[in-house]
């Protein structure tokens, strides 16, 4: 895993066409992290013309199969710990915090689908 990382890290560097990518892995990766980057540092960093990935890859859990979480180092489905778990839906927070051209959010985990409403139709 920690060899697709580093791959991941030098596509989108090169090919990619990005500047900076920040990778985060194992026990430093806290919600609390990922909400101070997103929430905080991102929206100040970031401008109008920049564009933004942010790609989870790791478990996930569900509540009753209503809502998705991303499940951090330390975590145990079936329990919602706010320093362990992260609901899936906070990135629509992130989105409308962000001030960027674009913005992609790739969440490769197990009920990370149920973060998101159906459209209709």
């Amino acid at each position: 895993m920690a060899n697709d990382l580093r791959e991941l890290q030098n596509a989108l560097l090169t090919k990619g066409g990005f500047d900076v990518v920040y990778v985060a892995q194992d026990e430093i990766v806290k919600p609390i992290l990922v909400h101070n980057y997103l929430m905080n540092r991102f929206p100040k960093e970031l401008g109008p013309e920049d564009r933004f990935l942010f790609y989870y890859t790791g478990h996930g859990d569900d509540l009753s199969g209503r809502t998705g979480y991303l499940l951090f180092s330390g975590a145990q489905k079936g329990n919602v710990d706010y320093e362990q778990t992260m609901p899936i839906h906070n990135c629509e927070d992130w989105s409308r915090r962000l001030p960027v051209k674009h913005a992609l959010f790739v969440f490769d985990s197990c009920a990370s689908g149920l973060g998101y409403q159906p459209k209709g139709g």
